[in-house]
């Protein structure tokens, strides 16, 4: 249930609903000529300067943040939801990315997995997984990315989305900032 509200929340975004809000100073530090560095409490990560810190008006909970690409792209805002669940403390990241994908693949409509790439990310073992699923059951397909990390007690989830048809270059730019996640100590 817990994810079919998360992925509900990414549908609303790519429609477009809901504000922006301009990063606090403690969210932003330096980066490159061409992304910001966005720290939160639990982790930080590289932001491309074309992309914005998003506040949905119905966001649930504070602990979730997304990010999106300040543009529409195909009638749609890509993006990055970084969500949060309880986990028990011998969890790895590993076991939160099989254990997530298991239940996506039975609870989303027409989801296919397309590539699985497995990574270390703030030294964690971890999977970088792309599928694809339904926005609904008359809608189109999207695509998307996950990455999975544990903090203490926390599994840390971060999800991409955008278009189906995506171009390649859209598609690099999200995974690069799924790929430049790292958790703090």
């Amino acid at each position: 249930m817990k994810r079919i509200f998360f992925l509900t929340g990414i549908l609303f975004l790519l429609s477009g609903c809901g504000s922006s809000d301009a990063p606090s100073e403690e969210e932003v530090r330096s980066g490159d000529s061409d992304h910001i560095l966005v720290e939160k409490e639990d982790y930080s990560l590289l932001l491309p300067k074309n992309w914005e810190i998003f506040s949905p008006s119905q966001q649930t909970s504070h602990k979730n943040s997304v990010f999106r690409k300040r543009e529409p792209h195909k009638g749609t805002y890509p993006n990055i939801v970084q969500t949060q669940e309880d986990i028990s403390p011998q969890t790895t990241a590993l076991e939160l990315a099989k254990g997530s994908l298991e239940s996506e693949s039975t609870t989303l409509l027409s989801f296919q997995k397309i590539n699985e790439d497995t990574l270390s990310l703030s030294g964690q073992k971890t999977l970088l997984v792309e599928f694809t699923a339904r926005e609904g059951s008359e809608k189109r397909n999207l695509r998307f990315w996950q990455t999975f990390l544990v903090r203490e007690k926390k599994g840390i989830i971060f999800t991409g989305s955008s278009a189906f048809d995506s171009e390649k270059e859209l598609q690099e730019e999200i995974k690069g900032i799924l790929k430049s996640i790292q958790i703090k100590e």
